[in-house]
């Protein structure tokens, strides 16, 4: 009977992890120390891709970093809007994740047409509706 890899193992660990969200820390070291005897017994040729220098590691990410400076930045704003708005709510900042992706997930309603009435009966009347109010803005 075949055995089934570190990496399979992994992927079944991970998707058990989200189902139960409690995954014991002893397993999941053990299963760390697995995959990192499975990289050591890599094909040769794949060697070269692995940095196992701690200098090299910090040189990249340092370029990395400042490559992406910019983005670093937004998310680093972003985290601290939502920090303050969990401060500003009066709840955690998990709780403040889960409110403002529900608020993404939420379909927009569309602007109020000024107690005009309701829609348009008919498509040339929409246009006609759209070309009065277009030149209205416009002018």
């Amino acid at each position: 009977a075949a055995y089934p890899s570190a990496w399979e193992v992994a992927d079944g660990q991970q998707m058990r992890a989200a189902e139960e969200d409690d995954v014991d820390e002893e397993e999941q070291q053990a299963l760390m120390d697995e995959l990192n005897a499975d990289l050591d017994s890599l094909d040769p040729e794949l060697e070269g891709y692995l940095i196992r220098d701690e200098g090299e590691l910090a040189q990249k990410s340092r370029v990395w970093d400042e490559m992406n400076k910019e983005y670093l930045e937004e998310q680093a704003a972003k985290h601290a809007a939502r920090v303050r708005m969990a401060e500003a709510r009066g709840i955690d900042l998990a709780t403040a994740e889960s409110v403002l992706q529900s608020e993404k997930r939420r379909p927009r309603k569309r602007k109020n047409d000024g107690g005009r009435g309701g829609g348009a009966s008919s498509a040339a009347e929409a246009v006609e509706e759209e070309l009065r109010r277009n030149r209205a803005l416009s002018s």
